[in-house]
């Protein structure tokens, strides 16, 4: 999904989408590889990372790109089912660009970069907004690295397997091939099988594993015997992205029992309860034990909403640990927002078309409160404008700018001193420039005047809510509305907020970066061992 192509029509689909062991992506700095490509190196000696996985998608002066959340997460799977063993994002919290001494700090054409960027904007709609907010895409991948976080012992030294009873995908456009990838642990005896079924701007057909028309991996054992691992009771839905155990050690009252098989996606093990998530219905769900028995009381089911909103935190070694879930973030009004044209008031900003010059619009922002609970006490300016680009002053200073992508522009104003007076300029739309989302959804493109706002971000009312499904699971969903048996509500207090802050980490430095936990290492082969302790530090589920 490179945005630094030079032309304004549609990509082809991605390869990023493939399960493709030990993937060379040839368009990681594209724009200064002079043609190079294939490994300078023995790929079989070193292990597998992601250094540039993309969070996100920079826009530029010509591409109006968009990474829809689904992107983000499907190929961050397909990298970890293939066999990456470290998922490292660029970006994964976008930014302002500072002030240089002599000039701008913006890559730009005129200073040898492939694109014109914006001036201060380097927001990336990556995970964590350049104004603190998290997106989808955070969200989506949380469940994600809590799995890997969780598993780390397992999945590390699992070596990748692909079907051997189906053919690989024709290419990027085949929606109709089955795309997985299996990573068994032979030590263990056990493994996860990944499945996307998502492909960027593309849609894929539904797919059905079962008993006539399985899917099947064959895997070589620890005392070298090759056996076949087969799943039959799947299904894969449109856009469905799925970490299915196989085999897992499950630790019941002090004896280990195997889960053989679940169509349910797995999350970690917290606190001596093993969560699962799915929004299939309950009565399709099922689990299939070692011992033929059922044991429901160490198993959770979650939605997919409360998997990627899900919480864990244990003081103490010897405690269970909380669970609790992200509350929803909500906007509500801040302030009111004054709008001057030429020194006369007006209600709202004109759309910008067929003119050379900017429209100039005098803001003056009153403040009713400042949210407090909520994130970090900030303040954002709203603006849902149409026109090529935006730009915000204050006493002639360029703060923030934005490149028109089909989103709303939110402006964090804390990091300013929560402003009184700014300056609005509007470029008018351009001919030549792509754009993934325009015209799709957004009204305010279609019309003649947009809306100017001041809001804050509140916490919805989030709880758990419990059910009885087949077999005696117990099914925990999220529910905003009416809630059945609410017995493990969230309830706001300093210390929860502090906590749900710390989570959200709206600070402008976010680390992602550990996988491998120094336990993990005795699984990897030594000659790796010294390249992977080098990088180990903390990560923020």
């Amino acid at each position: 999904m490179p945005p630094w192509a030079n032309h304004t029509h549609e990509l082809a689909a991605s390869e990023n989408f493939l399960f493709q062991p030990f993937h060379d992506d040839a368009n990681i700095a594209s724009d200064f590889s002079e043609g190079q490509s294939g490994f300078t190196f023995d790929a079989a000696e070193f292990p597998y990372l992601t250094a540039e996985l993309g969070g996100g998608l920079q826009v530029t002066a010509h591409r109006r790109t968009y990474p829809y959340p689904e992107d983000i997460e499907a190929q961050t799977i397909c990298m970890l089912g293939a066999g990456a063993n470290l998922i490292g994002y660029y970006m994964y919290h976008g930014g302002v660009n500072p002030d240089g001494k002599y000039s701008t700090l913006q890559e730009s054409k005129a200073t040898g970069y492939a694109n014109d960027l914006p001036v201060k904007s380097y927001d990336f709609q990556t995970c964590l907004r350049e104004n603190g907010l998290p997106s989808e895409s955070y969200y989506r991948l949380r469940k994600h690295h809590a799995f890997i976080k969780n598993t780390e012992e397992l999945l590390a030294p699992a070596k990748v397997y692909l079907p051997d009873n189906i053919s690989e995908p024709a290419s990027a456009e085949d929606m109709e091939t089955l795309r997985a990838a299996f990573r068994y642990n032979k030590t263990a005896d056990c493994g996860f099988l990944f499945i996307n079924n998502h492909q960027r701007k593309r849609k894929m057909t539904e797919k059905q594993i079962t008993p006539e028309k399985p899917l099947q991996f064959t895997v070589t054992d620890v005392e070298g015997i090759q056996r076949q691992i087969i799943f039959d009771r799947i299904h894969v839905r449109t856009d469905a992205i799925l970490v299915l155990p196989y085999n897992l050690p499950v630790i019941i009252r002090g004896e280990q029992f195997r889960l053989r098989k679940t169509n349910a996606s797995y999350l970690g093990c917290f606190g001596g309860t093993y969560y699962f998530y799915t929004d299939e219905k309950p009565e399709d769900i099922y689990f299939e034990w070692s011992d033929g028995n059922d044991h429901a009381e160490v198993v959770r089911i979650l939605t997919i909403h409360d998997a990627e909103h899900f919480c864990y935190a244990q003081e103490g070694a010897d405690e269970k640990g909380k669970v609790s879930l992200l509350p929803d973030l909500h906007f509500a009004e801040a302030g009111k927002v004054r709008i001057a044209d030429a020194g006369q008031a007006v209600e709202s900003i004109w759309n910008v078309y067929g003119q050379t010059e900017p429209n100039v619009y005098e803001l003056t922002l009153e403040y009713e409160y400042h949210p407090a609970d909520a994130l970090s006490g900030d303040v954002w300016l709203e603006l849902d404008f149409g026109g090529d680009c935006a730009r915000l002053y204050q006493d002639g200073k360029l703060l923030d700018d934005w490149f028109s992508n089909g989103e709303l522009w939110r402006v964090a104003l804390k990091r300013y001193g929560y402003p009184t007076k700014l300056t609005l300029e509007l470029d008018p739309f351009k001919p030549d420039v792509y754009y993934d989302r325009r015209r799709s959804g957004r009204t305010v493109w279609q019309g003649e005047t947009a809306a100017v706002k001041l809001t804050g971000t509140r916490f919805g009312r989030t709880h758990f809510g419990n059910r009885r499904i087949e077999r005696g699971y117990r099914y925990e969903r999220h529910d905003t509305g009416k809630t059945v048996k609410a017995d493990h509500r969230l309830r706001h207090t300093d210390a929860d907020r502090q906590y749900l802050q710390q989570v959200y980490n709206v600070a402008d430095t976010v680390i992602v970066g550990r996988f491998l936990g120094e336990s993990a290492l005795a699984g990897v082969e030594a000659r790796n061992a010294d390249l992977f302790s080098a990088g180990t530090g903390q990560r923020h589920v």
